[in-house]
């Protein structure tokens, strides 16, 4: 039996190895660059949009 307090998954890893200081490995870095791509295309979008007269 595992114990309960053991991470569920392989990848968790606990909070004082996610320091915002450390470098990204693949896979959060892939997270990264995707959170990047979405937001800035909505930004895009918003403003596009805001410039149209009503």
């Amino acid at each position: 039996m595992t114990d309960p307090h053991e991470a569920r998954s392989p990848r968790a890893r606990p909070a004082e190895a996610r320091h915002p200081g450390r470098p990204l490995d693949g896979r959060d870095a892939e997270i990264a660059r995707h959170k990047r791509v979405v937001l800035a295309s909505a930004g895009a979008t918003v403003a596009a949009f805001m410039a149209f007269p009503c």
